[in-house]
């Protein structure tokens, strides 16, 4: 039921830029850790080629910039988050026209929920690269963070516009639509997630709940059901089919929903009623 989905359906992707070729071949091992390009590599094998060109006085600035950026994808990755930040910070002082280091450093800030510094570095992004629909994106989550639906909107909506398939993006915008009493729309909205996500719990839950707000509960209870098999423990999926089986008068089997949702989430009732759902 979050509006923010940061990454829920692999939406948010980190970049791992490509290499400049170069003629330091002593490094053309490491040059290949860091890479990692068929993403099979340990952990610390990665961090050992791109530390070794980073180091390196024969590696260009550019080059050192990528391996930067790559030992940061890692350490986000592996929720190390202050040195990822660290690393998209150096990677962005040798390059920084690289519209991916900032989206990247952008992302980081999305998952520490600093929608602040999240924003600057998505607007950074779409300014060097206006038509790269996951900055626009991840910009509308940060608005999303900071509770300003109109900005949020905007995005989500020129997100899909240079991506119509984005599934994330038309989630989200559906879950906004939906809190707006916007129902058709926000239904639309999740169908079209669906059709590139047909089980995925968070789109679901989206469009059960625009179904529920809109008052068609069998909708809800079946797009609910679904979301749960995904996620059993979806406190917002339990609460809300909950809820449709109480309007349709199947006081028993809602009763445990609900309390079920209550055990997961105590104030689960209280983010309903605040969507104008109770």
């Amino acid at each position: 039921m979050q509006a923010i989905r940061c990454a829920v359906i692999s939406a948010t992707l980190l970049i791992a830029a490509a290499l400049p070729a170069f003629a330091a071949q002593p490094l053309t091992r490491e040059w290949k850790w860091c890479l990692n390009e068929r993403d099979e590599l340990p952990v610390a094998r990665v961090i050992r080629g791109c530390s070794a060109m980073i180091l390196s006085d024969k590696v260009p600035a550019k080059v050192r910039a990528v391996a930067y950026n790559n030992r940061g994808n890692v350490y986000f990755n592996n929720r190390n988050y202050q040195r990822a930040i660290a690393d998209y910070d150096e990677a962005i002082k040798l390059d920084g026209g690289n519209a991916n280091f900032i989206l990247n450093r952008c992302l980081v800030y999305v998952r520490l929920r600093d929608a602040d510094s999240a924003i600057i570095n998505c607007a950074d992004a779409v300014r060097l690269n206006p038509k790269n629909p996951i900055a626009v994106y991840n910009r509308a989550v940060a608005y999303d963070l900071k509770g300003d639906a109109d900005r949020a909107m905007a995005d989500y909506s020129q997100a899909i516009k240079l991506d119509p398939q984005y599934a994330a993006a038309l989630n989200n915008r559906c879950w906004l639509r939906a809190v707006a009493g916007q129902m058709q729309a926000a239904i639309a909205d999740c169908t079209g997630a669906l059709k590139a996500r047909p089980r995925n719990a968070s789109v679901r839950d989206s469009r059960g709940f625009s179904y529920l707000k809109s008052g068609a509960y069998d909708k809800a209870i079946a797009d609910y059901t679904v979301a749960l098999k995904a996620n059993p423990k979806k406190a917002s999926s339990l609460y809300g089919r909950g809820l449709a089986k109480q309007k349709k008068g199947n006081a028993a089997e809602a009763k445990a929903d609900i309390a079920a949702a209550k055990k997961i989430q105590p104030n689960i009732a209280a983010q309903f009623a605040h969507y104008g759902v109770q």
